[in-house]
């Protein structure tokens, strides 16, 4: 799947016209992740943000014994890792795909040149992101 086809195909960037979506496809990468992938590991410094394009992904956090438990879950449409972004700080959890997913993932560079420039995408994405 290409990066404007994921974009386009998402109900948050649904009202997005092709160029802004052409925009954000410039700072992005779509990852396409087999069943059980790592995608974001507990503790790591991460600064890229995720969007759920397609598939079901389960949150895991590691206590101090170092057993794992899932918290959560997320399905298509969800954001996850903005943190990494927002204050640069280490990841609480760990995420795993639970099917085959595929997720835009946004680096915290991108991200930011995005809001300089005032792109579209990026205000929606805020948007959804806050509520």
């Amino acid at each position: 799947m290409n990066s404007i086809k994921a974009i386009l195909s998402h109900p948050i960037f649904s009202g997005l016209s092709r160029q802004e979506a052409e925009d954000l496809a410039r700072y992005c990468e779509v990852l396409v992740l087999p069943k059980d992938q790592i995608i974001v590991q507990q503790g790591e410094l991460s600064e890229e943000m995720y969007v759920l394009i397609k598939g079901s992904l389960s949150i895991r956090v590691r206590d101090s014994f170092g057993d794992e438990s899932e918290v959560g879950r997320l399905s298509k449409g969800e954001i996850f890792g903005e943190m990494g972004v927002f204050e640069k700080a280490p990841r609480s959890a760990s995420i795993y795909s639970d099917t085959e997913s595929v997720v835009l993932c946004i680096p915290g560079d991108g991200f930011h040149t995005m809001v300089a420039e005032g792109q579209a995408a990026m205000y929606v994405l805020l948007q959804h992101t806050l509520q």
